[in-house]
């Protein structure tokens, strides 16, 4: 009889999983070529770094195999663009061939997840996890656009999975190793939180012999090191200890502007009350990160949150008090170190990003132990709450959401700078002239321009600058944004415009052709 109710629980348990996978993967994978509509700016950026790293060796500074890239001038983590490689090598430069990596990388981080609350808690908790984390409103959004530091959280998780496994084997130390060296090539400020987080991790876990020295633990150490060692060097290049590295195996960029400054003692008041703001709203204005409507884990998951934060700290004082190893310790020491590197940089949803799942941990200990309480009606209850919740979000997601991130993204754009490239073409139209809404890299990858073409035209409004802005490059040229109320059109140049823009072109006599949010207008008489 035991054993056959054991079997009947691990046969829901199996079927828990499987059904929750199935959310996941479909809240993340449906329709990801044109939800969100349009292409981000930086996205754009990524995919087309892969591109030319993968048609020319190389990316579009003229860096061989890059330890980072430079792209705006101030730098973006490469692991993105690199993961994007094989996918826009195989199948073309398209919005799902730049998302894949990082929908992949969202899909695997939802399953281990729950491998990883199933070990440090409880099967009906790590239940409970999986399924917040794959309805959760922050991880779909973050999962469904290829921003480079979005990479960060996933391994991230995939290091503390590993880390927790190497505590009772040891060879997972350095599976563990290769996801916190990986970590790093995801978003800089990593760079911090990494080997801070490990330095107290290790001596905590040292101190109750979780972890011995052994043959593992040293090549743990070696794996680390070396992934480390490039990013080491490229630190070195841009604080101008050394000269710029540039070989056909490496290569170690200096950029136009190093943000060393961003991390400082600058406004830690205003960012600690950022800091508070973010998690109470759970929105940071930023329309690609977070809604006003759901916020990043729900609006109502605020006490649920805070009394997972009190168990574990209770739960850390008790293993503290009695000198026992308990994992509380670690999670709280995560966000911790989280809060205070994000209280250094600035705080946003994706700029913060790697404290989300530590927070996620809290989320799920307070629904799982305040249901387990409650009285039996309680916890399904709250299942139906976030049910209904998830099911209110996919919805707001695919259609009023899409329309507002469809119109900041300009989608369309692609068309329309296809059309404006054949008119230009009939016409024997010397140039397109763009609005500074419209990013290079958007044209850049809605051309799959010519890397050679781009590196010998390209021409800045400014420069050195932290954020470059372009001046033109081939047959494209922008309007300042300073010139953007006062330009005349010339009639023998074609434009790319925006909704905004519609009526003046048309007002003075244009031919304008719409294409979604962005059009192509142009003079009928060419005079």
């Amino acid at each position: 009889m035991e054993s056959a109710n054991r079997l009947r629980k691990i046969r829901k348990e199996q079927w828990c999983v499987i059904i929750i996978m199935f959310l996941a993967i479909v809240s993340r994978a449906a329709g990801l070529g044109s939800f969100p509509g349009g292409v981000n700016v930086d996205e754009a950026y990524a995919g087309y770094e892969a591109w030319a790293m993968a048609h020319y060796g190389m990316d579009s500074w003229g860096f061989q195999h890059p330890v980072y890239l430079t792209v705006w001038g101030s730098g973006m983590s490469v692991l993105n663009s690199v993961l994007m490689m094989p996918f826009v090598r195989f199948f073309g430069l398209n919005t799902v061939t730049i998302r894949l990596p990082q929908m992949i990388v969202g899909i695997l981080s939802v399953y281990v997840f729950y491998l990883l609350l199933k070990k440090i808690t409880n099967r009906d908790t790590a239940l409970w996890g999986m399924f917040l984390f794959a309805i959760c409103p922050w991880h779909i959004m973050m999962s469904r656009w290829g921003l480079d530091c979005n990479l960060a959280p996933g391994f991230l998780l995939f290091a503390v999975w590993f880390f927790v496994k190497g505590l009772e084997k040891d060879k997972y130390l350095m599976l563990s190793a290769l996801s916190w060296g990986l970590s790093l090539y995801c978003y800089a400020t990593v760079w911090i939180l990494v080997p801070v987080l490990l330095l107290v991790w290790g001596i905590y876990c040292l101190r109750h012999k979780k972890i011995a020295f052994s043959k593992s633990l040293l090549t743990a150490c070696v794996i680390l090191i070396l992934l480390a060692l490039p990013l080491l060097l490229f630190v070195a290049v841009n604080m101008g200890w050394i000269p710029e590295i540039r070989s056909r195996l490496l290569s170690v960029p200096r950029l136009v502007d190093f943000r060393s400054d961003e991390l400082g003692k600058r406004n830690l008041l205003n960012h600690i009350k950022a800091l508070f703001g973010l998690f109470i709203r759970q929105d940071d204005g930023l329309l690609w990160n977070t809604t006003p409507y759901f916020g990043m884990y729900y609006l109502f998951s605020l006490p649920f949150i805070l009394c997972g934060f009190i168990l574990y700290v209770r739960a850390a004082w008790e293993h503290f008090r009695k000198k026992e190893f308990g994992y509380e310790f670690l999670i709280l020491v995560w966000i911790f170190v989280s809060a205070v590197t994000g209280i250094l940089q600035g705080i946003n949803a994706n700029k913060i990003n790697y404290i989300h799942i530590p927070v996620i941990i809290l989320w799920t200990e307070g629904v799982s132990f305040l249901c387990a309480k409650g009285k039996r009606y309680f916890g399904k209850a709250v299942f139906a709450v976030y049910a209904l919740s998830f099911l209110c979000f996919e919805g707001y997601y695919f259609t009023e959401y899409q329309e507002e991130i469809s119109r900041r993204q300009q989608a369309g754009a692609d068309q329309a700078v296809e059309a404006a490239l054949s008119l230009r073409e009939e016409r024997k139209a010397e140039t397109i002239v763009v609005p500074n809404t419209l990013r290079h890299s958007q044209i850049l990858f809605y051309t799959e321009w010519s890397l050679k073409d781009y590196m010998e035209s390209v021409q800045w409004q400014e420069y050195p600058a932290r954020w470059l802005k372009t001046e033109s490059f081939g047959c494209f040229e922008w309007i300042r944004e300073e010139e953007t109320e006062n330009f005349e059109p010339e009639r023998d140049k074609i434009y790319l415009v925006t909704e905004e823009e519609l009526g003046r072109f048309e007002k003075e006599g244009w031919c304008v052709e719409m294409y979604g949010y962005a059009g192509v207008a142009y003079s009928i008489d060419g005079k």
